[in-house]
């Protein structure tokens, strides 16, 4: 820090002239006396370095890929239910059970005639195998010997018949027990024990393997900085904490996951486009729920962890407010007076504080010069 006596020449923004009235002399007059008055001031230089680059966003989380279980039967109704909202499944485990009755005695009956089937092929085949016998005596005629063999054939077809239609009715019988495909959530429970079951009937969703996936809404200005990799963290908002930790800060429980798929199309409302993250999941899939809060369907904000950022900062003191604009007075040469300087006000952009420090966006009117100073305090 160092100390310079400047000449306060106070170059706003705005022009002199929408401040007062331009008809009154005294006025101007005290103007033109307030820009010769000179001060002893402080000035520094704004600090430039790097930080992890972040971006913003907030978006839905929701399952990855749902898997709706249904019945394969219909005009039967449901026993009992095994398995409830929220339960995690193993593939193959029970969830229903519909009445299986009828199937039951349908069952029965392909059984019976599957066995009628066998006894009429092996009585048929015990008259081919005496036709040929006789037939070798010259005691049966040719037509005769090719209705047995006829005979034999269509008692094999009957067999065949009747163990295809066996298996169709085990097959229906196996779909009264609905079980799970595969591992996962069980998100969506739409049916109840004595329901009557008609085409279409959905049990139960399944969130497959239980993943979640964050769908951050990005603004499509912002899509260039991110790609498929790139790391995002969020903080779902059932959980403990109440924001994202900011650069130092301590952090908790904080999901983080990498971007899988950009989307091709702009919501039209929104002009945002969709980034589909892939969250990890560092413990039991089973527990991840219980530990972070986390729903299909939840709100979670968050950032995209980008490259490195300059970042541009000035102690909160050398900033001034004023009409709700902030403003720093940058120490520029006076060409008409040599060794005095004049403080000319800056419009600026805060992007975030820092402790006692601010961090300032690098456009419009303010751009980060290592040669320039800047009143510490007292600018105003």
């Amino acid at each position: 820090m160092r100390l310079l006596t400047i000449q306060l020449l106070f170059v706003a923004l705005i022009a002199l002239s929408a401040c007062k009235p331009q008809s009154a002399p005294a006025d101007l007059a005290n103007a033109d006396q307030s820009a010769s008055a000179s001060l002893r001031v402080s000035l520094i230089k704004p600090t430039l370095s790097t930080e992890p680059g972040s971006l913003s966003v907030n978006g839905q989380i929701a399952a990855r890929n749902l898997v709706l279980i249904g019945a394969e039967l219909s005009g039967v109704r449901i026993q009992s239910m095994h398995a409830e909202l929220g339960d995690w499944v193993q593939p193959g485990q029970l969830l229903a059970k519909l009445d299986d009755r009828v199937i039951e005695v349908e069952l029965r009956q392909a059984k019976a005639q599957l066995a009628q089937a066998k006894a009429s092929l092996a009585t048929a085949g015990a008259d081919a195998t005496r036709g040929a016998v006789l037939r070798k005596k010259g005691l049966v005629s040719e037509r005769d010997v090719e209705q047995i063999q006829a005979a034999l054939l269509s008692a094999q077809a009957q067999v065949e018949i009747a163990d295809a239609n066996k298996a169709a009715v085990a097959l229906r019988l196996s779909f009264t027990e609905i079980r799970a495909p595969q591992k996962g959530w069980i998100s969506a429970r739409s049916a109840q024990a004595g329901q009557l079951l008609t085409p279409g009937t959905t049990l139960f969703t399944l969130i497959e393997n239980g993943e979640l996936e964050w769908r951050a809404e990005v603004f499509e200005q912002d899509l260039k900085r991110i790609q498929v990799g790139t790391i995002a963290e969020l903080l779902p908002a059932q959980s403990q904490q109440s924001k994202i930790p900011q650069q130092g800060e301590s952090q908790k429980v904080i999901l983080t996951g990498k971007v899988r798929s950009l989307g091709v199309e702009v919501d039209p409302a929104k002009r945002t486009i969709m980034a589909l993250v892939q969250l990890n999941w560092p413990l039991m899939r089973e527990q991840a729920s219980k530990l972070y809060g986390v729903q299909a369907g939840s709100y979670a904000s968050g950032r995209f962890i980008l490259a490195d950022e300059p970042i541009v900062t000035l102690p909160s003191a050398a900033i001034v407010e004023r009409d709700g604009y902030s403003y720093v007075y940058v120490a520029v040469a006076d060409p008409a007076k040599p060794g005095i300087s004049i403080a000319k006000s800056v419009r600026v952009e805060i992007q975030k504080r820092i402790g006692t420090r601010v961090a300032l966006a690098q456009s419009g009117s303010f751009v980060f010069d290592p040669s320039q100073s800047v009143v510490a305090s007292g600018g105003g």
